[in-house]
């Protein structure tokens, strides 16, 4: 049933668009997950979340706002499934149906190799091909992301957590997990700022503003919602007692003590929304005051608000220009220099399980796919017949795929193309997808097995 000068012949006549295409989805891949900035995105999503955009998108928003989710709509998504089937078109019918227009297969068939060693050789070579694109293009993904990351095996812990433990004598994890044991001990709070090179008290607003974002983190944890939609409404926490006190834990407080903390932030929130929106205001004039004055842009000094704060002169203009006092200015560039380091600790959103799935789902698709390329191989003797139902199908499915997102309208299409069995954004948000996947497992192995057989059995003009 196998033939190994059969095989090594194969592998010869299609190495090179093999290594091309690995080579470049991996290469997308690295270099997405290379230059990903997830600060940077974070920004961009809290500055599009109140937008008509953003109603657009709806829950596809949270999707695309992690490095994975970025992956689902590249390299697993029309540009990936495009370049993977380039190869998986092209070999499989270069191994059959090309190999019979050219008359090569007469010279193979007069061996005393059997039809079906050829055939089944060759479906060998085919799917082994794919599975070691698909194992390198994911090895060397993981990798990178590791690598620029730490997002799969791991924690990387910012460097005040780290000063901080080795001072308080605890592991990093413990002391990530529970910042005011950095806020309440001097010695740990005078080295986390020392690590974080900020003053004590932009350091101070750092960590109250870190442990809310931690505390509506492990609320949302337990209200199975997103951590987003804690922070749009804090209420939703004094819907349950368990929320509240995943919250309280992680700001050291009781679940009483922070009932209140939350009832009198709520309603400080309430009172205060359109004195904040007119202070956000007044700031952003006096940052451009500042700006002028300094001779920088005011989105340069907007990144490194301690230039401002340590110029008399540029906190004097920027008050002026603002409206505001001093001391509450400087207390809303102190709040602004925490909120920008808030924004660097932003980690990549990246769950490893998640991404195996991706890969297993895009690995089965061009599975099947190759089954319909190679069974149209096995069925036509001239190539242009060939790639007319190997290539011509697989592609219709993608298009149909690519024209069902673009109106509601169209949305019916995708139950027309084999594409909709690799759903990525069933994997992202936990949803069911192994039928689909075992689906694509069982058509592919129906195809090749047909294929054999048709081979097997055809007459063909030797």
């Amino acid at each position: 049933m196998f033939s190994r000068p059969i095989f090594w012949q194969s592998v010869r006549s299609h190495y090179v668009l093999w290594v091309i295409c690995t080579v470049v989805l991996t290469a997308m891949l690295s270099l997405i997950a290379a230059f990903h900035d997830p600060s940077a995105l974070s920004s961009f999503m809290e500055l599009i979340e109140d937008t008509p955009m953003a109603e657009e998108a709806g829950e596809q928003l949270d999707i695309l706002g992690t490095l994975l989710g970025i992956l689902t709509q590249t390299i697993f998504g029309f540009s990936g499934m495009m370049i993977a089937m380039v190869y998986v078109v092209v070999t499989a019918n270069g191994l059959v149906a090309s190999e019979i227009d050219r008359g090569s297969m007469a010279y193979t068939l007069s061996t005393p190799i059997k039809r079906t060693t050829v055939v089944f050789t060759k479906a060998l070579y085919l799917v082994v091909s794919i599975v070691l694109m698909f194992v390198i293009i994911g090895g060397v993904g993981a990798l990178t992301v590791q690598l620029k990351h730490h997002a799969i095996w791991g924690a990387n812990y910012t460097d005040d957590v780290k000063a901080a433990a080795a001072v308080l004598d605890l592991d990093e994890a413990a002391v990530a997990d529970s910042l005011f044991l950095i806020r309440d001990d001097p010695d740990a709070f005078a080295v986390g700022a020392a690590a974080r090179q900020v003053d004590g008290d932009v350091y101070s607003a750092y960590l109250a503003q870190a442990m809310q974002r931690d505390a509506y983190a492990a609320a949302a944890e337990i209200l199975s919602v997103n951590a987003a939609e804690v922070r749009r409404d804090p209420s939703l926490i004094q819907t349950d007692s368990a929320a509240a006190a995943a919250a309280a834990a992680v700001m050291g407080m009781t679940p009483e003590a922070y009932t209140v903390y939350l009832d009198q932030m709520i309603s400080q929130s309430e009172a205060s929304a359109g004195q904040q929106a007119a202070a956000e205001g007044a700031l952003a004039e006096g940052l451009a005051a500042a700006a002028e004055y300094l001779g920088m842009t005011k989105t340069a000094l907007a990144a490194d608000l301690g230039i401002l704060r340590d110029n008399p002169i540029a906190m004097a203009r920027a008050a002026e220009a603002s409206g505001l006092d001093l001391l509450t200015l400087n207390y809303a560039v102190t709040q602004a220099m925490a909120a920008n380091e808030i924004s660097a600790d932003v980690q990549v959103g990246f769950d490893a399980f998640d991404y195996l799935m991706m890969n297993l789902g895009f690995l089965l698709l061009m599975f099947a796919v190759s089954g319909i390329s190679f069974l149209a191989s096995c069925i036509f003797s001239l190539s242009k017949f060939s790639l007319a139902l190997g290539a011509g199908l697989p592609f219709a499915f993608l298009i149909l795929n690519l024209l069902s997102t673009v109106n509601e309208t169209l949305e019916p299409l995708r139950y027309f193309s084999l594409m909709t069995l690799f759903d990525t954004e069933s994997i992202m948000r936990g949803d069911t997808y192994a039928p689909q996947f075992v689906a694509l497992g069982v058509i592919g192995m129906i195809l090749y097995v047909l294929a054999i057989r048709v081979f097997k059995r055809r007459d063909l003009p030797l």
